[in-house]
């Protein structure tokens, strides 16, 4: 008797689920009346980076073996490599064999982790690693251990496996993340969420805003049992994932940390999703389970009042894409990815019809409920009679028109939506748009990143969108505050479906450094004092000019600071302004300016900063024409009829035109009698 039970033993292979008690799957039940003990074989796996070696990973498996087991035969997976044992010896194939005398036989080994495949539709990017281990972190899938076993006597044997990282890292029932990270939980609704952030992650929605939606959908969705704790791991973006998110096993899952949850392809929901699933579904249901979590990750987003019902519209109106016009969803030969987009679309427009028909008695929730009930694979006929009983012949009509041909339901409007689902309440959604800065030195737009870089005298608006996404009126009030204190603010209404864009408007009077906030969003204002800037040129349109007339003088004025300047000009002549004015530049700014003076007779200096130019009033009779005669007269020139002007370089000389020897002689004689005449005086 004990031999045949420890024959049957030796053929029946246990499998342990990470994490997971199994029943002895070698033992064999005592005959009624008789005393049964039972002893656990622990199975202790280890996993363990290899930096050295990127792309894989070792695991080791180490027994406890209770004193009634007499054989335990684990199997390596197939392209395990270097394998290093102890208390082990190869047996046939990849398996090994116990040598039955120490007492914690080991096995180590070295695994690949890089997995790649193209997968297409919703969950499909641009890269191809499903899995992948760079040296400092790998993300790896978990297979449990696989091993057989036989044992003596009448002792029940219970199987359970243990699973550990050696040095940091989270080993979950089917997903192992290795390498540096942090762990948050939240408890809610029966649930544990454990979510890891590793340290080469950088996750894109805040973690309370990640969990409120996970714990709302774990409210929301009452299809069946829920998994008392789930294992959630944000995937670094470092990898080219070919996923957007994986989920394994029951309860295990990532998503790229660069997933968002105000979105209507909410990865993280939809992942979620599919944990709630437990179908056993065949060829013609089989659409049902990317369609479920396609549909309800975007309507239990909606209902989270995390986008709107325009967003959510035209996730479902993918469906209706001409791509997907030759798909039939109970034929995946037909698909490429229409059992996300059609399969959605469809969900979505038999749940409509369920409420509708029942008065909101009966939802699709209840089909999904009924799906995970059944042990049995559910064929297409199945499905039908659950739409059924959850709604009416009619509906289940639709569901075989909708998934046996290539007919298509017609995407809902917000007020169709409202009257199955029930109003949305308003749900104000605000964005911001950008910043800008206004002011005497410029006005326009500030860069998107990095600190707003601004002078003393400058405004900075932040331009704001508010945006009404839920199905009544609702009031908005938005707040700007510099360094905590409010400086602008804006209340008003909008209608469902509304906007408005909403200016917000801070002042600068001090340099320093600043932040701005409007609700969540914040920015750096950095202050300074304007830059001064300088005169680089200085030129007159001509140098010489009619006594009174007036010159043209051009100033260039230019800032070479990489801020916003403002500087005092003054033009002046022989010191006294002619004009003042006041110049705003950009930084690595250039202005010219244009400023007639007047110039009188004589030579006068023109001045600007600390440049100046020489411009003279005189007119053309006064100049000297260099050598050439003028009215036969040879080298001379003639200046007001003879007369030297005070302050002017004019002299007298030559004959004047018209005058005669004789005057010149009468000319000469009044000057000896007037020289006389001083000389008697003194």
């Amino acid at each position: 008797m004990v031999a045949a039970r420890a024959l049957v033993a030796a053929l029946v292979a246990g499998l342990a689920l990470a994490g997971a008690v199994a029943p002895a799957t070698g033992a064999v039940p005592a005959s009624e009346g008789e005393p049964q003990t039972e002893q656990t074989i622990v199975v202790t796996q280890e996993f363990r980076l290899t930096p050295d070696r990127p792309g894989a990973i070792d695991i080791r498996w180490e027994f406890d073996v209770p004193e009634a087991v007499s054989g335990v035969r684990p199997q390596l997976p197939a392209d395990a490599a270097n394998p290093r044992t102890d208390g082990f010896t190869p047996g046939a194939g990849t398996t090994y064999e116990w040598d039955g005398v120490t007492e914690t036989p080991s096995l180590t080994f070295t695994v690949p982790v890089n997995e790649t495949r193209n997968v297409r539709g919703p969950e499909g990017s641009d890269g191809d690693f499903v899995f992948a281990d760079t040296g400092d972190w790998a993300l790896a899938r978990n297979d449990g251990v696989p091993f057989g076993y036989t044992y003596r006597g009448d002792t029940a044997i219970a199987v359970q496996q243990r699973n550990v990282t050696a040095g940091s890292g989270v080993a979950g029932r089917a997903m192992v993340f290795l390498g540096a990270h942090e762990e948050y939980t939240r408890a809610a609704h029966g649930q544990r969420f454990r979510l890891v952030v590793p340290a080469a992650a950088d996750l894109a929605v805040p973690r309370a805003t990640l969990f409120d939606s996970l714990t709302a959908a774990s409210d929301t969705l009452r299809v069946g049992d829920r998994d008392p704790q789930l294992l959630l791991i944000a995937a670094p973006t470092t990898v080219d994932w070919g996923v957007e998110g994986l989920q394994r096993g029951d309860r295990d899952l990532y998503v790229t940390a660069d997933e968002r949850v105000d979105t209507p392809d909410n990865a993280w929901l939809h992942e979620y999703v599919h944990t709630r699933q437990r179908f056993n579904l065949t060829a013609e249901t089989t659409w049902l389970a990317e369609a479920t979590a396609q549909y309800y990750a975007a309507q239990l987003t909606l209902r989270q009042e995390r986008v709107s019902f325009r967003e959510f519209a035209r996730l479902l109106r993918r469906g209706a894409d001409s791509r997907f016009s030759d798909a039939v969803l109970a034929n995946p030969a037909t698909w490429s990815t229409a059992n996300y987009h059609v399969g959605a679309l469809v969900t979505g427009a038999l749940d409509r019809r369920t409420r509708l028909a029942t008065d909101g008695a009966g939802t699709l929730q209840g089909v999904f409920r009924r799906l995970n009930e059944r042990s049995g694979a559910t064929s297409g006929r199945e499905f039908r009679r659950m739409v059924r009983a959850a709604g009416t012949e009619a509906v289940a009509e639709r569901a075989s028109r909708y998934t046996e041909t290539t007919d298509r339901p017609p995407v809902w409007s917000a007020t169709e939506h409202s009257e199955a689902y029930g109003p949305l309440p308003a749900s104000i959604r605000r964005a911001t748009d950008g910043f800008a800065v206004s002011g005497p030195y410029r006005t326009g737009s500030l860069p998107a990143t990095g600190p707003a870089r601004v002078v003393t005298g400058e405004s900075v608006t932040v331009n704001t969108t508010v945006a009404n996404v839920g199905g009544r009126t609702g009031a908005y009030n938005l707040t700007l505050t510099r360094d905590g204190r409010v400086v602008d603010s804006a209340t008003g209404e909008l209608d469902p479906e509304g906007t408005a864009a909403v200016p917000l408007t801070a002042s600068f009077g001090e340099p320093g450094s600043y932040t701005l906030a409007v609700g969540e969003s914040r920015r750096t204002v950095e202050v300074r004092q304007p830059a001064v800037p300088a005169v680089s040129g200085l030129a007159a349109d001509r140098d010489r000019v009619e006594p009174g007339g007036s010159v043209t003088v051009t100033v260039t004025v230019r800032n070479d600071a990489d801020r916003p300047g403002r500087t005092n000009l003054t033009v002046a002549r022989d010191g006294t302004a002619v004009e003042r004015r006041t110049l705003y530049l950009a930084g690595g700014g250039e202005r010219t300016v244009s400023v007639s003076v007047r110039v009188p007779a004589g030579s006068h200096r023109v001045t600007a900063g600390d440049r100046s130019v020489t411009v003279t009033g005189a007119s053309d009779e006064t100049t000297a024409t260099d050598g050439e005669a003028t009215d036969g007269a040879s080298d001379t020139t003639a200046t007001d009829r003879g007369a030297t002007r005070s302050g002017a370089d004019t002299t007298t000389g030559g004959a004047t035109p018209g005058v005669g020897v004789t005057g010149v002689l009468l000319a000469l004689a009044v000057a000896l009698a007037l020289a006389r005449t001083r000389g008697l005086g003194r």
